[in-house]
């Protein structure tokens, strides 16, 4: 696991905020996370954290599948 991703998932586990805020301004490999949920323990606090960053990632992909009007292709 990288350096990046566990910080992330550190940063997860240990607030007291919104996880799901706190992971929308994480910079994250979503491969990577793939990898590790894949071999995460589901009722860990790791496997909960990375279905966050999961279904954060996934919802901000969607997001920017969209194109705005004037932006470049």
């Amino acid at each position: 696991m990288s350096e990046q991703l566990a910080a992330a998932i550190e940063a997860l586990i240990s607030t007291y905020q919104d996880p799901v805020l706190i992971a929308r301004g994480l910079v994250i490999d979503p491969q990577e996370v793939a990898l590790e949920l894949a071999q995460a323990i589901p009722d860990s606090s790791e496997g909960a954290a990375l279905r966050i960053l999961a279904k954060t990632y996934e919802n901000t992909q969607h997001e920017r599948s969209i194109e705005l009007p004037g932006e470049p292709s």
